[in-house]
């Protein structure tokens, strides 16, 4: 909960197998998708790849880096909200947004 580093279904099975050699795939897969409707955790889709969960709950979107296929939180700017963003349609009240941008981490 505390790493930031958006990982996949097999990379959180291969971490687990280190401290449960008998934990099965479908376990992981169970327990994320417990975590999920309970919202501790968020599912991310990034295009066809394969799911991601990310810990952070705030509002906030998902850089995909195209160079290293690492995914990033990127916070809203202080003070601004969604609907600020987005020209909505008069009587829409946004419940959750999943935000997916691409680009290139130059470092």
């Amino acid at each position: 909960m505390q790493e930031r580093d958006h990982p996949t279904a097999n990379e959180l099975f291969i971490k687990a197998q280190q401290h449960i050699p008998g934990i099965s795939l479908a376990t992981v897969y169970n327990s994320l998708e417990a975590l999920t409707q309970a919202g501790v955790i968020k599912h991310v889709n990034m295009d066809r790849g394969p799911s991601r969960y990310c810990p952070n709950l705030r509002e906030h979107a998902h850089l995909f880096c195209e160079k290293t296929g690492e995914v990033i939180d990127i916070d809203l700017k202080p003070g601004v909200e969604l609907s600020d963003i987005f020209d909505l349609p008069n009587g829409v009240t946004l419940t959750a947004a999943e935000i997916s941008l691409k680009g290139r981490i130059e470092s």
